[in-house]
């Protein structure tokens, strides 16, 4: 609704021919709107109101008065102004953005003050997501919304009853934050600051609606650490029923591994590859063809380590009654977990304890034979279980076809972004304080903490890399932290916009005065890659699909449409590229292809055609597209044997059954009847 204000009887200039004093408008806002009602408060003192009007340019329409002496009337077509060439638009002929407007109290004498409506053109939405929880970042997109972004009339985000300010990205993006709220379906709209529906239904006239998901607690993650090269498999206890087809564990801010559903409690996940050790949260969330939203109100943790390795074991004999110690020397033994290592001597185990960083020392067990072989010692969380010796039918290294796509641009890697973070107070302050950016929080910063651990805060938290150096100021009263943080992973640097500081946890004599300021000290003079491509992949039968990507899209959505040409073995990941150097900036998806495809010709092949790429719309500094076959796929035919001790085995051919192998090894006297075989076949060879 429009109000226009009238003052009291008396103060106007604006006369009927009578001369009878009536009211003028005295504020007529906002002048940009949507809406089609238009309000004039009249003072109850007026009277001999008759055939009230509203006039639009030259065009009049009929209006109405309330009891409370409001008079709304119905702002006519924008097409008859645009119609009509003589039309009283103030912009010039032929633009009916803009008309002026004015009042009738008897239907002949108008008075407005030169006041202007002006038509604007409603939001139109085509698209909404992510769901989630409460605190995730909505996306709206369509058009049209810039149209109602001015100092007068504002846009809101409606969830239901709850409403969240908006913020209009640009003419086809508005964000929000969702409020928190019980989990189900709420209608979403687009309202104006008094609460005046803009837009409540997609371009399809489909009702807008958000869901709220329930929360995912982590109640257990097992094991809590494993190799920096990844491939560990964590068993993920939670405290939700997992009903979602595309859950996904998510660890630190940039890296996602596809969640495999045990039961309704109980989820499986690989680690991702790192390039370094170190901590690192562990969240759950869902995703779909746009946006990954977690679902995890706290995460989970675990500790990226480097591999241990043995190199003595002392001594190496013992009575056989048990009880020497051994120890075992080595490198990057990982003491923060001692329970996670035993000493095995042939079936028997024995718990072991750290001397150093790196010996273990445990007792031997008695025996009833002279020899027992020492067959392993764990170190990396994995439960005790009996040898296995895998045996892999070799030509080349039997491996899945994986092709890299890249896209990326130019950095200037000698002046990374630089921002000031200062930690002030009167007195001397304890406690620690987290940087939050986009929604997503650091690990807790002691306020005097060391430059390296504020790195590690914030690269496994937040950042993939950054530098920070403590800034000393005598100038500064009282006490003070100063850390200048050098944003190296971010291309365009970080916005300080989405940059907080939260000092909660942070206290001081007068807890009153403590004070988290946030300054960039050195602009990024880095470049994004943005626009999109054209990707095309093949068969072994010379069939072809073409896909458009832009640089947002997610490795769901290409998997999904790679699915549906190759089939469910295909699987996609995405990243920043590159890994580790900071001179350059982009993504890649790594396509991991079936290992092996019959064509029409009914051989298996492992070998896929390589995928080509075609710039569309590319954008940024010296832009560069290219694939890579990181591993080339390969299939392998005939037959092979083993040795043990020096005996070999009969020939097995490559696709003998578990038990032919069982059978066949069973023949070797020095194993006869001990020897166990099991098979694994398909995706990784044999």
């Amino acid at each position: 609704l429009l109000a226009v204000f009238a003052p009291l009887r008396g103060s106007t200039t604006t006369f009927f021919s009578s001369g009878e004093a009536l009211a003028r408008i005295s504020e007529f806002s906002p002048p940009t709107i949507t809406a089609t009602n238009i309000d004039q408060p009249i003072h109850p003192d007026v009277r001999f109101i008759e055939n009230p009007a509203c006039k639009f340019g030259d065009v009049i329409v009929p209006a109405q008065i309330s009891r409370d002496f409001v008079i709304s009337c119905e702002s006519p077509d924008q097409d008859i102004f645009e119609n009509n060439g003589n039309h009283s638009g103030i912009d010039g002929v032929g633009d009916a953005s803009k008309v002026e407007f004015s009042v009738s109290l008897n239907g002949v004498d108008f008075f407005g003050d030169g006041l202007v409506y002006e038509y604007t053109k409603s939001p139109v939405v085509y698209s909404m997501s992510p769901r989630g929880s409460g605190g995730s970042v909505v996306v709206v997109r369509g058009k049209f919304f810039d149209t109602v972004d001015s100092d007068d009339f504002g846009i809101i985000c409606q969830f239901g009853e709850l409403i969240a300010k908006a913020v209009i990205v640009n003419d086809d993006e508005v964000t929000c934050v969702a409020p928190h709220q019980s989990e189900g379906t709420v209608q979403f709209q687009l309202v104006s600051q008094d609460l005046e529906i803009l837009v409540n239904e997609f371009y399809d006239q489909t009702p807008l609606q958000y869901t709220y998901l329930p929360p995912i607690e982590i109640t257990s993650l097992a094991p809590s650490f494993g190799t920096i090269h990844g491939d560990t498999m964590l068993l993920i206890e939670l405290d939700w029923t997992a009903e979602h087809i595309h859950l996904r564990c998510i660890y630190g801010k940039n890296l996602a591994s596809v969640a495999n559903i045990i039961n309704g409690t109980m989820i499986t996940c690989l680690t991702p590859l790192v390039m370094k050790p170190g901590w690192i949260s562990v969240e759950i969330g869902i995703e779909d063809e746009e946006n990954l939203t977690i679902l995890t109100p706290i995460s989970a943790q675990y500790r990226y380590v480097v591999e241990p390795t043995i190199k003595s074991i002392y001594p190496p004999r013992g009575s056989m009654s048990g009880g020497s110690l051994v120890t075992i020397s080595g490198e990057n033994f990982h003491y923060h977990d001692e329970r996670s290592v035993h000493c095995r001597f042939g079936n028997q185990t024995s718990p072991a304890v750290f001397a150093t960083d790196n010996e273990v020392q445990c007792r031997s067990p008695a025996v009833d034979e002279i020899t027992r072989e020492v067959q392993a010692v764990r170190l990396v969380g994995e439960p005790i279980r009996d040898e296995v010796q895998e045996i892999r039918i070799v030509g080349t290294p039997i491996a899945r076809e994986i092709q890299w796509v890249i896209v990326e641009s130019s950095e200037s890697r000698e002046a990374p972004q630089v921002v000031r973070v200062l930690l002030t107070a009167s007195t001397g302050m304890e406690g620690y304080f987290k940087l939050t950016y986009r929604g997503f929080a650091s690990e807790p910063i002691g306020v005097k903490a060391a430059p390296e651990e504020v790195e590690n805060c914030l690269a496994s938290g937040l950042f993939e890399s950054v530098g920070v150096k403590r800034v000393l100021d005598e100038s500064i009263y009282g006490d003070y932290s100063a850390f200048d943080v050098s944003f190296y992973s971010v291309p365009g640097g970080v916005d300080l916009a989405d940059m907080s500081c939260d000092r909660s946890a942070v206290t001081s004599k007068w807890s009153g005065d403590i004070q988290c300021i946030i300054v960039e000290i050195v602009p990024s003079s880095t470049s994004l890659v943005e626009g999109s491509f054209e990707l095309t992949v093949f068969d072994f039968d010379g069939n072809e699909l073409p896909i458009i990507l832009s640089v947002e899209s997610t490795a769901y959505s290409l998997e999904q449409k790679l699915r549906s040409f190759i089939g469910s073995d295909v699987s996609v990941t995405k990243s920043k590229w590159p890994f580790t150097s900071i001179s350059k900036s982009g993504f890649i998806w790594m396509v991991t292809f079936p290992s092996f495809h019959h064509s029409s010709s009914g051989i298996p092949l492992a070998d896929w055609p390589l995928i080509t790429v075609d710039d569309i719309s590319l954008s940024g500094t010296d832009t560069a597209l290219h694939v890579v076959e990181r591993v080339k796929g390969n299939w392998v035919e005939g037959s092979f044997s083993l040795s043990i001790d020096g005996i070999e085995s009969s020939p097995i051919p490559f696709d003998s059954s578990a038990e032919d192998v069982q059978a066949i090894l069973n023949e070797i006297a020095l194993v006869a009847g001990n020897v166990v075989v099991g098979q694994s076949s398909g995706l990784e060879g044999i």
